[in-house]
């Protein structure tokens, strides 16, 4: 999605309905809660399901600004179950917000709706305002009214869901970014505060996270927790009691009271910011000295690179706490901020505690000893509008709050009833798109995975340019596609590493042609594998190691290569890759002790099963032997006899596997094919095989005339010889002839079927222990 998979699809669970939408104005760009009445939920309100919302929220209105009585009766007749609500999500937030943290923040808000006691809440603050006469007052009030029903809604959670609890128990501490908690005003500070305390109590542990959110705020916040920290313990206590289920019962607490007196701080915080900002055009800095005017104010010299700055102030705002990183991560759930500080200007919070005090003296010295009526009209203003943003904050985005005269009234985060039924049927026409579009989607998901190479995916990404109408689709298909790439990539990059081990790489063939061959070795690598360690261990005992094992400090250079994703899940790449590849291998030089010829049958019988077979015999040979010192010759005899690959200075690896596959196989379609031609000569094979043994191996002696080589011709074969030497007797003694010219033994594996028995002459021109009698592939290996 975006960067994720589609979020409906992982909320699906969640008992909310989710709709996407793409806003059309500015008011709707946020989360928006839907309300349903469609269930049995009780409700007398005589309107059409497209008329319920704006109906719910006039209703509720109408109970806050004097219309109609809010009791418990009304509500229960007017007011539909919260649990069947659900949210409209703007398509941003499902394409730029991690699925992970719109999933999270969905849950929380889909059990606040379940376990939060809305009914007593709205009847507690109805009588909140009925008792209190002015903002001031009504709003800290307020706040301590949605703290008592959060702590409720923490210890219902924590009744009925530990997993819920545990997860969710510190939403407001882990939501707001405490770097920057300095630059909240006192109002904020405090309110945050206290729902940290809440949360820190009701969890039962008060040090950790609060403490260091107290650290970071104003002294007086820290100064009122500490002064009121006995109080604040019994509050909470009390309502942990469960007969207690209403704030009424409880705001008898001193503490409450005292609360309200820090949201008062705020004006002198905004008094300080109207000098600097001008916000509200009093022009309050013309009062201070110039050399004043110069440090301070919107013609200070911090300003001075946009002199007019001060006449662009309409145009650029910040809403109240916006300066920290707390909310830029987040969805955009909250109602759009109301802006009260004015952009790129200096800030209160840029100022020591002492240059705020000796500004509001200097402010008052210079008034009589009184601020104007004006100067406090506009600080108060924007106390008010920052607590309306401050309870926002702290109930959204399932309750918005709007003004009446001078107080707040709570209203439901509803879409007008229009815009909500456009978007009902924008959601059904959807449903048949989407439809429509998910079964594309896995068709151009099945055909992506039976794809080899980056190259066949560009191929098809041209030829069918998958495309969606569906945000979420989309990003569904982006995802995968991603994955589907780095897959590739890391394939194409094993399958490189590979071929290079067996010398493909190399060979020019056409890459589609080096896959085949490749995947034939791997099934070759499988169907020996029972008989590795048996053949390693044989040889062991045999020949002499030439590798020295050492650990080497480079050795995670290769582990991208090696320690592949895909071996997760492929069983292949299990058996054939170094998973970890940790240790390196240093070649030793030095005189070589083994010289061997495999002389192998390459006539017309040796058709594909049985040349298959050879091949898995000298898989298995050149896997034992790649650790010794070893230097091996690999030839084949017909009519004529055919060198494949001769001596070297090298001692033998894998890459000769390759050149020995090629000779006796081709490719067809996806298919390995092997196959011989023409007829036996074996004593021409042992002859040119001998010969060219005999003239290495004394050209090696003039070098190494000290070395100690033990000579071996291995001869595999499945028939009777048809050319050259043909009669047993004659065959024995010219085979003899050879073992005493050099001192060469020369050894037999006969590979035959039941048909075969008839054969005589491989058993008896065959010394005793020179011949390995085999009808299958694991009697040539035992």
């Amino acid at each position: 999605m975006g960067k994720e998979i589609s979020i409906l699809r992982q909320l699906k669970n969640l008992n909310s309905n989710i709709i996407e939408f793409v806003p059309n104005k500015i008011e709707s760009k946020n989360w928006t809660l839907l309300l349903d009445h469609k269930t049995e939920a009780k409700t007398n309100i005589e309107a059409s399901i497209h008329q319920f919302n704006n109906r719910l929220n006039q209703s509720l209105k109408g109970a806050f600004t004097g219309s109609t009585k809010l009791d418990s009766n009304y509500w229960d007749r007017n007011f539909i179950k919260l649990s069947e609500a659900g949210f409209y999500i703007p398509k941003a937030d499902l394409i730029n917000i991690k699925s992970d943290i719109l999933k999270e923040h969905l849950a929380f808000y889909t059990i606040l709706l379940v376990h939060f006691d809305y009914k007593n809440f709205f009847l507690s603050l109805k009588a909140t305002i009925d008792f209190l006469d002015y903002e001031e007052k009504i709003i800290p009030r307020l706040v301590w009214i949605y703290v008592f029903y959060y702590s409720r809604f923490l210890i219902r959670l924590k009744e009925n869901s530990s997993f819920q609890y545990d997860k969710y128990s510190q939403w407001f501490t882990n939501l707001l970014d405490k770097e920057n908690f300095y630059k909240r005003l006192p109002s904020e500070q405090i309110t945050i505060l206290l729902l940290n305390y809440c949360e820190a109590m009701v969890l039962e542990e008060e040090q950790g996270e609060f403490q260091e959110f107290l650290t970071k705020g104003d002294f007086q916040t820290f100064a009122f927790f500490e002064d009121y920290r006995q109080e604040l313990k019994l509050f909470f206590e009390e309502i942990k009691n469960t007969d207690i289920e209403t704030f009424d019962s409880i705001k008898r607490f001193y503490i409450i009271d005292k609360f309200g007196a820090y949201f008062s701080q705020d004006q002198n915080y905004f008094l300080v910011q109207e000098l600097l900002d001008n916000h509200s055009r009093i022009n309050l800095y013309r009062s201070l000295p110039m050399a004043l005017k110069l440090k301070y104010g919107p013609i200070s010299l911090r300003n001075l690179k946009g002199v007019v700055i001060d006449k662009l102030f309409n145009s650029r705002y910040r809403p109240a706490g916006e300066f920290g990183e707390d909310d830029k991560h987040l969805p955009a759930y909250r109602t759009v901020k109301q802006k009260v500080y004015p952009a790129n200007v200096q800030y209160w919070f840029d100022l020591v505690p002492q240059e705020r005090t000796d500004l509001l003296n200097r402010m008052q010295s210079n008034s009589g000893k009184k601020l104007s009526p004006q100067a406090i009209k506009a600080a108060k203003l924007r106390c008010h509008t920052n607590w309306n943003n401050l309870l926002n904050l702290i109930s959204a985005p399932i309750l918005v709050w709007d003004s009446h005269k001078n107080g707040l009234y709570p209203q439901f985060n509803l879409f007008d009833d229009e815009e909500a039924r456009n978007l009902r049927v924008e959601k059904k026409k959807n449903e048949v798109t989407r439809n429509s579009e998910l079964k594309l989607l896995d068709e151009h998901r099945r055909a992506i995975a039976e794809l080899l190479t980056r190259e066949e995916l560009d191929v098809y990404l041209v030829n069918h340019e998958p495309k969606f109408s569906l945000t979420d689709v989309q990003s569904r298909w982006d995802f995968e596609l991603r994955e589907m790439i780095d897959r590739l990539n890391r394939r194409a990059v094993f399958y490189e590493s590979r071929m290079k081990e067996f010398g493909i790489f190399e060979t020019k063939i056409g890459v589609a042609q080096k896959r085949i061959y490749l995947k034939e070795i791997f099934k070759i690598e499988d169907e020996v594998k029972p008989f590795i360690t048996y053949v390693k261990k044989a040889f062991q005992t045999a020949l002499p190691i030439r590798r020295q094992i050492k650990f080497s400090e480079y050795r995670h250079g290769n582990d991208g290569v090696e320690f592949d994703a895909d071996t997760l899940f492929n069983h292949e790449k299990w058996i054939r890759a170094d998973v970890m590849k940790v240790m390196e291998s240093k070649v030793e030089t030095g005189e070589a002790i083994q010289v061997n010829t495999f002389c192998l049958d390459y006539s017309g019988s040796m058709k594909h099963d049985r040349m298959r077979n050879l091949f898995k015999i000298l898989y298995l040979l050149v896997l034992g032997l790649e650790d010794r010192k070893s230097i091996d010759a690999f030839h084949f005899f017909s009519n004529k006899f055919i060198p494949v690959a001769d001596f070297s200075s090298e001692y033998t690896n894998r890459k000769v596997l390759f050149k020995v596959m090629q000779q006796i196989s081709s490719t067809s379609l996806d298919f390995v094919h092997y196959s011989g031609a023409g007829g036996t000569n074996m004593s021409d094979g042992i002859k040119m095989s001998h010969q060219k043994m005999k003239t290495f191996v004394e050209e090696f002696r003039r070098t190494n005339p000290k070395a100690n080589i033990v000579s071996s011709i291995f001869v595999i074969t499945d028939g009777e010889p048809s050319l050259g030497i043909t009669e047993i007797p004659k065959l024995r003694e010219f085979i003899e002839e050879k073992r005493l010219d050099g001192d060469v033994e020369i050894k037999g594996i006969f590979i035959k079927s039941k048909q075969d028995e008839k054969f005589k002459t491989i058993r008896e021109v065959s010394e005793e222990n020179s011949l390995a009698d085999s009808s299958s592939f694991n009697d040539s290996i035992m």
